[in-house]
């Protein structure tokens, strides 16, 4: 993109405080307060659906989450503070999150670091939540780093589930593992 096409793109940054005081036993407060900002962007910006806007161009709103469910963000890893049971409150703004952008001209994309995850049913609850998920897995450090297959990559690129939006079923490719390679300005 031009550099002045992103210059002049109105950014909204939404930070973390880190703190897990809970206000309500729905969510923790950084999930809660994000959901506020994005529900109030989509309202405030006519990205919903249902504003009538007259002779207005439509544009999406595109949203970038970094490392969700992170501890920046409260997470334990999806356990609760006792370790006794699953904290539902990643697996609930998703939820929220899926709700406000059904009925919006919006897109979101999210960073999650999974290997902080110590139950891999959680994890599979939060993909089933996603309506895309890949996984980017590096060779560096690995077996596979050494084989000499993939002498000439750089990581692999997992799809682990694809969108089947007002559909029954969705385009399967010939193959869910792909292999990539990290040049200078490309992927």
């Amino acid at each position: 993109l031009d550099s002045q096409i992103i210059e002049n793109t109105k950014r909204t940054l939404h930070y973390v405080s880190g703190e897990k005081k809970n206000t309500s036993n729905v969510m923790n407060q950084s999930y809660a307060d994000l959901l506020k900002e994005i529900q109030a962007t989509l309202e405030d910006g006519a990205f919903s659906t249902a504003s009538q806007s007259a002779g207005q161009t439509r544009n999406i709103l595109r949203i970038g989450i970094h490392s969700l469910g992170s501890p920046l963000w409260g997470e334990k890893g999806g356990m609760t503070e006792k370790s006794s049971g699953i904290d539902p409150s990643l697996i609930r703004f998703l939820y929220a999150l899926r709700a406000l952008l059904r009925s919006a001209f919006g897109v979101c994309m999210i960073t999650m670091p999974t290997h902080l995850f110590q139950e891999l049913a959680f994890l599979r609850r939060v993909e089933h939540m996603c309506d895309t998920v890949v996984h980017l897995e590096s060779f560096v450090g690995s077996s596979r780093e050494k084989n000499p297959a993939f002498s000439e990559y750089h990581g692999l690129f997992n799809i682990v589930k694809l969108p089947r939006l007002n559909s029954l079923i969705c385009h399967i490719p010939d193959t869910m593992d792909l292999a990539f390679k990290l040049k200078r300005k490309k992927f």
